[in-house]
């Protein structure tokens, strides 16, 4: 016979009968949760409700402190490479020191040069311009060689310093030098607006023709209201230069020929090219020239030096008909010239897609009487 085992009190028989009663005890956990919490009281659930809140507040708080740490290690790797990097050029001369968007010298004054021989017409159009403006100045009244004769078909301002100069010399200081000032700048404007359309069309043709000059007979006014005002720049430092005395006026004179062949050099090519408006033009060529890099300065700087220094022992006073030798260096400065004026071209043309659009102005407010 086989003894029956005693079952445990509050132990199935069976698995069936576990399974049976592990059934039967879950459904009736919701039941028992909401029986209890009838019968606990209200301190109590709120103890809870408490404990609860104040453990998952705990656990944010201790993983937020954990996340600012990670945060500043991650800034404080990011902010090591910048604090390598070099510092922003500054100062009123720092825009110098940054890297400037125009080509090298010798690239630029190259792609000048290749211009000009590429263009026959730009080598014997302005030599045939040289001798007939100095035939056309002999019969105004010029009764000798001017001093910076080379400078006849030079880049604006200095060419307007030199009209000036010749005013004077055949008029003196009258009424009439305006008017005759006016007349030669106004000459001068066809003039130099044909030579930067054969410039321009060299640059982008590779050939000077008809329709170059053309191109510039158009943009002629549009030059003529340039150029008025690089006389209005002479004008203005002469004035300056008397009234500020020798040394202190010397400076103003020479900053204001400098400034103008600086902030106004791009002026012509933009008339020639885009057709804009003489305010527009001269605006766009200050933007242009403002750009950052001291390349620009430099060649400004050497076309200056050459133009007005080394060219003004060119003249002589007492000597009515220039000698050959004199010839021969006044027509190598003109060229000289156009090559100057082609590399200010080819530069406008490089950096034309970087100049800043101009500034928007706001409105101002319009006052009432009453």
């Amino acid at each position: 016979m086989t003894k029956k085992k005693k079952r445990r009190p509050g132990q199935p028989s069976s698995r069936r009968s576990a399974q049976r009663a592990l059934g039967q005890a879950q459904p009736l956990r919701p039941q028992q949760d909401a029986a209890v919490a009838e019968t606990t009281p209200a301190g109590d659930g709120s103890r809870r409700e408490d404990g609860a809140k104040a453990g998952s507040s705990t656990r944010s708080v201790s993983r937020g402190a954990t996340r600012p740490a990670r945060g500043g290690a991650s800034r404080a790797r990011t902010a090591t490479p910048a604090r390598r990097q070099a510092p922003p050029a500054g100062g009123m001369f720092g825009f110098l020191r940054a890297a400037s968007p125009y080509p090298r010298l010798g690239q630029t004054l190259g792609r000048g040069f290749r211009a000009l021989i590429a263009a026959p017409a730009l080598v014997v159009l302005p030599l045939l311009i040289t001798l007939a403006m100095w035939l056309g100045l002999v019969a105004a009244g010029l009764d000798h060689v001017p001093q910076g004769m080379v400078d006849l078909l030079s880049i604006p301002p200095i060419s307007s310093f030199f009209d000036l100069n010749i005013v004077v010399n055949i008029v003196g200081l009258t009424t009439g030098t305006i008017l005759f000032t006016l007349a030669l700048t106004v000459i001068r404007s066809v003039i130099w607006a044909v030579l930067v359309g054969l410039v321009v069309e060299s640059l982008t043709e590779g050939r000077a023709t008809v329709e170059g000059a053309r191109r510039g007979l158009r943009a002629a006014p549009i030059v003529l209201g340039i150029l008025l005002v690089n006389v209005a720049v002479i004008f203005l430092s002469q004035i300056l230069r008397f009234i500020l005395g020798a040394s202190i006026g010397s400076l103003a004179f020479f900053g204001g020929l400098v400034g103008g062949l600086y902030f106004l050099s791009f002026a012509p090519v933009i008339a020639v090219r885009e057709g804009l408006s003489p305010r527009q033009a001269i605006g766009k060529s200050a933007r242009a020239a403002r750009l950052p890099g001291s390349r620009h300065l430099g060649m400004v700087f050497l076309y200056f030096s050459a133009a007005f220094f080394a060219f003004l022992p060119a003249g002589q006073a007492f000597t009515a008909n220039p000698s050959l030798r004199l010839w021969l260096f006044v027509l190598g400065g003109t060229l000289v010239h156009v090559v100057f004026l082609a590399g200010f071209a080819y530069r406008y043309q490089v950096v034309e897609e970087e100049i800043p659009p101009p500034a928007a102005r706001q409105a101002r407010p319009r006052r009432r009487l009453l």
